[in-house]
């Protein structure tokens, strides 16, 4: 068989498509071009076929307009019922506008047109008659209009006749014409029947040698790159390059470059492999290495010709055996890559932990292996591990109960002391309630109660110590002291809750209030007895002048002992919560006016006055106890007043609570003691004590005193200018008396 030449022009292959396609084109469009002309033909018989049609159809619809217009107007002669009247109005425009339809039709037939000036000569002098007819009857005056009916019903029907017979004339024209052109539209029939068959074989003969050429040569030349695709699979030369610049001779330069690149990725990828540091390996079914990158002397000693067709567990330690063999057996069986670890020994004798990730390839039979060395990785790991061992060593030891709880009250972790302490096993307590730890969860029966005691708790522990009475598994209750702070479990919002058992020192506290509750009566009894005997023996007229001075100092002594006691005592109640008060209705002035007599003495002794400025106040208080209040702060003023100066008092209202105010001309108060002086033995200098006399107690009470009030103390103060010492309790209902 002779090959086909190939083309020796040189285009591209859409230019040669192309080529095909416009000689088969410019055959199709002539061929289209003598159908076209034919069809024409075609159309314009068959157009002028529907225009005779359409000629008979009007010519036929305005005899019928001109007959129903002239029915009514005879019918509306006789009897003027207004019905025919309506119809008569109503044909008459569609007589005008069906005759228009048949002139537009007609005015390019200069055959008919005769005819057709005649019609419409007829109808309009037929139309004017009705017209007539009409307006003779409805016009007013002598009615002619009945008595001429007969008469001009007469020349309608005349008219209607002759209307009809030109329309009659009209339309059988009309019909001559059609069938002038059915022998004629017969004829171009057969010859476009003809011609379609002619064309239609032409193309086909005209496509299919085409069709031929082209692929023709498409094929040959796909077929040398198909050859090349083989022979770049069996790793031979390729055939040398197409000439030409059509598509498939870029594809085949395309090709020549991508074995190009493939040679030069696979020297890439040797060389990834060669300087990876990873040992890239790959093992048979029995486990024997088939190929090995030369990470290996670097990683684990041996080069890679020494690893070479031995077995995989001659290198894996014993203790790591059973993790490979049932790592590579699930690679195996379920065809998936398969991390582990193992340790691994070296060519030196020294031992490496590895991380393995392997693959079986059914279709290779071989398992696919990257080795990573993760020994630092391991002993970083293990360092890790001993800190965290040692943190929880501590936590363990530590004589504070730690617990951590969930936002929703669940115990997370808790160390020995807490279990301990609560006598709980820490299985009994992974995941319960904390609030069952507390003894009154005993008196909770919902849940929302122990939310509520729960929310109460967090709000009042967080940041601050807080003290409680705990429960133990037994039942027990026992005091302890806690706080409470937010902490991270991981991604988990938690309480971090620290608790020690303060049984012991609440015992130790109670002994100690014992001793000074013994103490301070032991020596208030003797000292009261002292004081009254020293009063007695001070009104002994025998007795010399230097005695009596000498028992006023000795009496003056006895009472600050006993105000001391009285002092300590005070501050006893107020810390175990025995300092009660009887709340009545008090009126300030009596106070302030109690309060001045007990001062009285002091301050005439100072050479101090004391104003006050007090209004008629009504509160709730005990009044001994504000009385208390008014005199120590009194007194103070008086003690660091210098001579010749005034005390002030001075009371005012404001917010529902009374303020009184003392207002001294002292040396004032250093800024620094602004937030201590209310503190137990707290005094600005030093040798306040020794100079003014005074334990550092009085303010303390005071502060307590004011506070169970449900009021507030403090002082304004600068120094060189004197202080002002105030405190606020709350009003009764009627407030202020006027």
């Amino acid at each position: 068989m002779t090959d086909i030449p190939s083309f020796k022009f040189n285009l591209r292959l859409l230019h040669k498509g192309l080529l095909f396609a416009f000689v088969i084109l410019a055959c199709e469009l002539a061929f289209i071009f003598l159908l076209a002309l034919r069809l024409n033909e075609a159309n314009k018989e068959l157009e002028l076929q529907l225009k005779s049609k359409q000629i008979v159809v009007l010519a036929n619809k305005v005899d019928l307009d001109f007959t129903e217009a002239s029915i009514a107007v005879g019918v509306y002669t006789y009897t003027k019922w207004r019905p025919y009247r309506a119809r008569y109005d109503f044909w008459t425009p569609k007589l005008q506008e069906d005759l228009a339809e048949l002139k537009r039709l007609l005015k390019d037939d200069a055959a008919i047109q005769p005819i057709l000036k005649e019609a419409d000569n007829r109808i309009v002098r037929g139309t004017m008659l009705l017209e007539d007819s009409i307006s003779a009857l409805e016009r007013p005056g002598l009615d002619l209009g009945v008595s001429r009916a007969p008469f001009r019903l007469d020349m309608l029907t005349k008219r209607r006749e002759a209307i009809r017979v030109i329309l009659t004339e009209l339309t059988a024209e009309s019909r001559r014409i059609e069938s002038t052109s059915k022998e004629t539209r017969e004829a171009a029939r057969r010859n476009l029947i003809l011609l379609l068959a002619c064309g239609v074989a032409f193309n086909i003969a005209l496509a299919l040698a085409s069709v031929f050429l082209f692929f023709f040569e498409i094929t040959k030349r796909i077929g040398l790159i198909s050859n090349n695709a083989m022979r770049l699979a069996a790793d031979q030369p390729l055939n040398q390059a197409l000439g030409g610049s059509d598509e498939i001779a870029q594809l085949d330069l395309v090709f020549h470059n991508m074995a190009a690149a493939l040679k030069e990725a696979a020297r890439k990828e040797r060389a990834v492999i060669e300087y990876a540091a990873d040992v890239i390996c790959s093992l048979d079914r029995k486990l024997a290495f088939t190929a090995v990158s030369p990470a290996s002397d670097q990683a684990w000693g041996y080069d890679s010709e020494d690893l070479l067709g031995r077995k995989l567990f001659d290198f894996v330690l014993p203790s790591s055996v059973d993790i490979a063999q049932k790592a590579l057996a699930e690679a195996k069986a379920e065809s998936k890559t398969v991390v582990f670890e193992t340790e691994f020994k070296r060519k030196d004798g020294g031992e490496v932990s590895v991380l393995w990730s392997t693959f079986f390839s059914d279709k290779e039979q071989s398992y696919f292996c990257v080795a990573h060395d993760i020994t630092q990785r391991r002993l970083a790991e293990e360092a890790v591990k001993e800190s965290e061992r040692r943190i929880r060593s501590m936590i363990e030891h530590m004589i504070v109960g730690l617990i951590v709880v969930s936002r929703q009250r669940k115990i997370l972790v808790a160390n020995r002391s807490a279990t301990e302490m609560f006598d709980y096993r820490w299985e009994d307590l992974e995941g319960r309630d904390v609030v069952m730890l507390f003894a009154e969860s005993a008196c909770f029966h919902s849940e929302a109660e122990r939310e509520e005691f729960f929310s109460k708790l967090t709000e009042k522990a967080r940041n601050h110590v807080l003290g409680q009475e705990a429960l133990k598994q037994s039942g027990e209750d026992f005091p302890v002291q806690m706080s409470m702070g937010d902490f991270t479990l991981g991604q988990e919002d938690c309480y971090l809750i620290n608790i020690l058992d303060v049984s012991e020192l609440r015992e130790i506290e109670r002994k100690r209030r014992e001793f000074v509750a013994t103490v301070t009566h032991e020596l208030r009894t003797p000292l009261t007895s002292i004081c009254a005997s020293l009063t007695l023996l001070s009104t002994n007229e025998s007795i010399d002048e230097r005695s009596r001075e000498m028992l006023q100092i000795t009496d003056r002594s006895t009472q600050r002992l006993i105000k001391l006691i009285n002092d300590l005592l005070d501050v006893d109640k107020l810390e175990t919560g025995q300092l009660f008060m009887e709340m009545d209705l008090v009126i300030m002035t009596q106070a302030v006016t109690r309060s001045l007599e007990a001062v009285s003495a002091f301050a005439a002794k100072q050479n101090v006055t004391i104003e006050t400025s007090v209004d008629l106040i009504h509160v709730i208080a005990d009044e001994d106890r504000i009385v208390q209040v008014l005199v120590n702060l009194l007194s103070n003023a008086i003690k660091f007043s210098p001579e010749g100066s005034s005390v002030q008092i001075k009371s005012s209202v404001k917010d529902g609570f009374a303020r009184m105010e003392i207002v001294d001309r002292g040396r004032g108060i250093p800024e620094k003691y602004k937030n201590a002086l209310f503190q137990r033995f707290q005094q600005v200098e030093y040798g306040d004590a020794k100079q003014k006399g005074g334990s550092g107690l009085g303010l303390a009470i005071c502060r307590a005193i004011i506070n169970q009030h449900g009021g507030v103390i403090g002082f304004d103060s600068e120094e060189g200018k004197g202080s002002t010492f105030w405190f606020t309790i709350p009003l009764a209902d009627d407030g202020e008396d006027d």
